[in-house]
């Protein structure tokens, strides 16, 4: 069986081959269906990579200019 790429909670028509984004910004144009909502999905669902926006990274840890001296007194 095939591994999934995504939870099943990101399975939306948003992500698939079949819509196309309309002037309303909550519905979605799709092909088989017609007019449907963004979180709306069916059996004709077929995931698109590039439709997806990836989640944003987490933000970086901030570092204090000590973690980086190379002083010989940390050293012994």
């Amino acid at each position: 069986m095939k591994e999934s790429l995504f939870s099943n909670k990101e399975k939306r028509c948003e992500n698939c081959v079949h819509c196309a984004f309309s002037q309303n910004a909550d519905r979605l144009v799709c092909e088989k269906k017609g007019l449907v909502d963004r979180e709306y999905h069916c059996f004709r669902y077929k995931y698109d990579p590039f439709k997806r926006v990836p989640k944003s990274a987490p933000p970086l840890a901030a570092h204090d200019a000590s973690e980086f001296s190379l002083d010989a007194e940390e050293k012994s």
